[in-house]
């Protein structure tokens, strides 16, 4: 009995082994791994310069671009551009090896983040970035696993520094020159008056003289679409024309600094389109505007936008 008993627990103990074997392989599905890197003699860096947006990236044979980027008006961000899609959710993790040539330096951990499915598997902050930027400019060669093409399967993509130095200087210069604001934050503007005026307070004109400086570079922008409001106080029809002559004056303004009629939608409401209930002071000076939107696309005709 004492002997069945034994044989008992050493086949359990081996069974108990080969479950966590199996399981830290990956529930019993072999793990694949694809690595993607860089030749030495062949590798550049690429800037991407303009004063909207700063690109710097190296391309991976067979797997894409790995790209730092900085947006005007933003931090820097750090992506891989894969030309296969990652369809498994998981984690990525960051490191920074030695070149080969570079001998008794270990691999450095610089973080573990989310990854992302389709063909952006990563993207980082400006903290991240920073780092990866960092080890770059020290000779490092940063290391990405991540998720890949099926179940179980991971990626490793290995950067090199490489002629990273000139166009690291280039990058940099580049986001000296760019415009203190991108798109998306100068999108919507809204232009406050006083009760029952039409006087343009000094810094909306600064505000509209950014957007005009804007436009000089981001040829994608086709139109100004102005809309004037009011709030409640008054007669309708005089709503309806302090709202006209709000709206003519940002348009006037925007003639006076060099933007085409042909680019200026001009439209009015009165009291009719408030952006909140006129119930109390605050929300009857937050209802005496006009609002400025740069449009990239044309609306479709009888389409009307608040």
């Amino acid at each position: 009995m004492a002997n069945r008993f034994s044989k008992l627990s050493i086949f359990a103990i081996t069974l108990l082994s080969i479950t966590i074997l199996v399981g830290l392989l990956g529930g019993g599905e072999p793990v694949e791994a694809h690595a993607y890197d860089v030749r030495l003699d062949t590798a550049t860096w690429n800037v991407e310069p303009s004063r909207l947006e700063c690109r710097l990236w190296q391309g991976v044979p067979t797997y894409g671009r790995a790209v730092f980027a900085r947006r005007a008006g933003s931090n820097q961000r750090f992506f891989l551009s894969s030309r296969r899609k990652v369809v498994t959710k998981g984690k990525a993790v960051l490191e920074s090896q030695a070149p080969e040539w570079i001998h008794n330096v270990k691999t450095t951990q610089l973080g573990v983040v989310d990854a992302a499915l389709g063909e952006v598997p990563l993207l980082l902050q400006h903290h991240l970035t920073t780092r990866l930027l960092d080890e770059l400019e020290n000779g490092m060669s940063p290391l990405i696993t991540h998720p890949g093409w099926s179940r179980g399967h991971k990626v490793q993509v290995k950067l090199t520094a490489v002629n990273f130095g000139e166009a690291y200087e280039s990058y940099l210069d580049c986001g000296l020159s760019l415009l203190p604001h991108n798109f998306d934050q100068l999108e919507r503007t809204s232009i406050y008056f006083d009760s029952g005026m039409t006087y343009l307070h000094k810094k909306f004109k600064v505000r509209m003289n950014e957007l005009a400086n804007y436009i000089n570079y981001d040829v994608d922008v086709l139109r100004f679409v102005i809309d004037g409001h009011t709030d409640n106080v008054g007669r309708t029809g005089a709503n309806w024309d302090l709202s006209q002559l709000r709206a003519q004056k940002i348009k006037d303004y925007l003639l006076s600094i060099g933007i085409a009629e042909e680019m200026i939608l001009l439209r009015y409401h009165g009291e009719t389109r408030p952006k909140v209930k006129n119930n109390n002071r605050s929300n009857r000076a937050s209802n005496r505007r006009v609002t400025i939107r740069l449009d990239k696309e044309l609306e479709t005709p009888g389409e009307v936008t608040l």
